[in-house]
C-alpha cells in the first residue's frame, strides 16, 4: 500500500500537466504541417545544392586530371616525334654524305683515269691547235685578244683523299666577257648533232692542244679562269646555291666546279623570262693538253607556276625534244633552252681557248 501511494505522488505532476495541454485545432495542425513541409523542402534544396557542388567539383577534378593526362601524353608524343625526326634527319644526312663521298670517289677515279689517258696521248699529239666542240665535230678557233686577269694566290686546301682536296678558293675577279664566235648561218650550229649525248646524258667536251706548256702551267691558268667564271654576270646570287670550285686534285691537275647560273631568254621592262641553269665543269690538264667537260646539266623553270618544271638536259635540249622531225629547225617549247645552252657552252669554251692564244 505504501508503494502505491508513493507511485501516485510521483505521477501526480504529470497528470496535472496533461490536463493543462490543449489539443491543436485543425488550422493549427495544417499550419504546423506546412512549416514542417517548408523546412523539409529547404533541407532537400540544400542537399541538392550540396550534391550539385560536389558533382561539379568532381567533374572539374576529373577534367583537370584528363587535361593533365592529355597534356602529358601530347608532350610525350611530341618528344617521341622530335626524337624520331632528329634521328631520321641524322640518318638522311649520313646517307647524303655517304652518297656524296661515293660520287666524289667515283668522279676522282674517273678523272684520274682520264688524266693518265691524256698524259699518254699528249706525248704523241700534233702541235696543231684544235677545239673539239662535240663528240663528232672539230673546228679551228680564231685567236682573239683579251686582257689577262690579275694573277691570284694559290688556294688553301683542306684535307686530301686520293689526291682530291676541297678548297677555299681566292676571291675571284670579274672577267671581261668573251663573245662566242657566230657561224655565218646562225641557225646551223643549233641543229642536229649540236647537243652530243654520252650514255644518254648531255656532255659537251673541249679538247685543246697547248704546245710548250706543262700540266702545272695549264692548271694554274685554267683554275684562275674557272674561279672567275663563278662570279660573272650569269651567276645566281644565292647563299645556298652559289657557283664554286668544289674540289681539285693537284696531283692529276684536275678541277671540278659546280655552277648555278641564270639562263636569260628575255629581259625587258615588260617581262623577264629566264631559267635556273646548273651544271658541273670538269677540267683535266696534262702536258701540252687541256680537256674540259660541261655535264650534269639541269634546268628549273617557273617553279611557282603550274607550267614550271625541273628537268635534266637530255629531256629538254636533245635533238628529239628541241628540233622538228626533219631536224631542220629549232622548235618550241624547248628550243630556247637549246639555243641559250649552246651559246653559253661556246662562250665558256672560247674563254678557255683564249687563255692560251
Amino acid at each position: 500500500m505504501k508503494k502505491i501511494l508513493i507511485a501516485i505522488i510521483a505521477l501526480f505532476p504529470l497528470l496535472c500537466s496533461a490536463q493543462n495541454v490543449k489539443p491543436l485545432t485543425p488550422e493549427q495542425q495544417l499550419e504546423q504541417a506546412q512549416k514542417q513541409l517548408e523546412e523539409a523542402q529547404k533541407a532537400v534544396e540544400a542537399a541538392k545544392a550540396n550534391a550539385q557542388k560536389a558533382k561539379q567539383a568532381a567533374e572539374q577534378a576529373k577534367a583537370k586530371a584528363d587535361a593533365e593526362k592529355a597534356k602529358a601524353d601530347a608532350e610525350k608524343k611530341r618528344k617521341e616525334k622530335e626524337i624520331a625526326e632528329k634521328q631520321a634527319a641524322i640518318q638522311a644526312q649520313i646517307k647524303k654524305a655517304q652518297e656524296e663521298a661515293a660520287r666524289l670517289n667515283e668522279e676522282a677515279e674517273k678523272l684520274n683515269a682520264e688524266a693518265k689517258k691524256m698524259n699518254a696521248e699528249s706525248s704523241s699529239s700534233a702541235p696543231q691547235q684544235k677545239v673539239v666542240v662535240t663528240s663528232d665535230q672539230t673546228k679551228t678557233v680564231k685567236k682573239e685578244s683579251v686582257t689577262p686577269a690579275p694573277k691570284q694566290e694559290k688556294p688553301a686546301q683542306y684535307g686530301s683523299v686520293n689526291g682530291w682536296s676541297a678548297i677555299s678558293a681566292p676571291t675571284p675577279t670579274v672577267r671581261q666577257e668573251v663573245k662566242p664566235e657566230v657561224d655565218v648561218n646562225t641557225e646551223v650550229k643549233y641543229l642536229a648533232g649540236a647537243v652530243p649525248l654520252v650514255d644518254g646524258k648531255v656532255v659537251f667536251e673541249l679538247n685543246l692542244d697547248v704546245p710548250g706548256q706543262t700540266a702545272s702551267e695549264i692548271y694554274d691558268k685554267a683554275f684562275e679562269y674557272v674561279n672567275n667564271l663563278t662570279v660573272d654576270e650569269n651567276q645566281k646570287d644565292d647563299s645556298q646555291l652559289r657557283s664554286k670550285i668544289a674540289i681539285v686534285n693537284t696531283n692529276t691537275h684536275s678541277i671540278a666546279a659546280k655552277m648555278y647560273e641564270w639562263l636569260v631568254f628575255a629581259n625587258t621592262i615588260l617581262m623577264s623570262d629566264k631559267a635556273e641553269f646548273s651544271y658541273t665543269l670538269i677540267v683535266n690538264c696534262a702536258d701540252t693538253h687541256l680537256n674540259v667537260r660541261l655535264e650534269r646539266i639541269s634546268y628549273t623553270y617557273e617553279p611557282n607556276r603550274s607550267t614550271g618544271f625541273t628537268e635534266s638536259a637530255h629531256n629538254i635540249i636533245a635533238d628529239k625534244y628541241a628540233l622538228n622531225k626533219k631536224q631542220t629547225k629549232v622548235v618550241r617549247p624547248y628550243g630556247k633552252f637549246r639555243i641559250k645552252t649552246i651559246d653559253r657552252k661556246d662562250e665558256i669554251f672560247n674563254g678557255f681557248v683564249n687563255l692560251f692564244n
